[in-house]
């Protein structure tokens, strides 16, 4: 099992949150990959899983965030582990689990 972690942003402060928020998601839930954009005041946090189609992700709006790193913790540690959840999911590390249905999302998106 490998673990991918990738950012983008649109500017030095997104560029800032993106690489903060990989750290909280590393030390989170070890052993997922992530992707994490900030871009236009919304940090958008997507799984990386081979299981997973399309872009889904989770949205934490970064307004009066980008102050606190406490609550910025908080709030990206929350929204992933309920994408976590809807994947079916445990929070914490991975241990080799695969996506087998994904809560939320069109049949046309369910893993095969």
């Amino acid at each position: 099992m490998f673990n991918i972690q990738v950012a983008e942003f649109d500017n030095k402060l997104g560029e800032n949150k993106a690489k903060e928020a990989l750290e909280i998601l590393a030390e989170a839930y070890p052993g997922y990959s992530w992707k994490v954009d900030v871009k236009g005041g919304v940090c958008f946090v997507r799984l990386l899983d081979l299981n997973l189609k399309g872009t889904w992700g989770i949205n934490v709006k970064m307004r009066g965030l980008d102050h606190d790193a406490a609550v910025f913790k908080r709030k990206v540690k929350f929204a992933a582990g309920e994408f976590l959840e809807r994947c079916n999911l445990r929070r914490g590390k991975n241990e080799g689990a695969r996506i087998r249905a994904f809560e939320g999302v069109p049949e046309r998106w369910q893993p095969s």
